[in-house]
């Protein structure tokens, strides 16, 4: 189950990062 809590950590972060980061760098969403 780690495995899957660690896949589920890093897509977070992944959706973290294209919905918030990337239109801060002015990347059209």
């Amino acid at each position: 189950m780690n495995d899957l809590l660690a896949f589920a950590a890093v897509a977070g972060l992944w959706f973290l990062m294209q919905f918030v980061i990337l239109p801060r760098m002015g990347v059209p969403t």
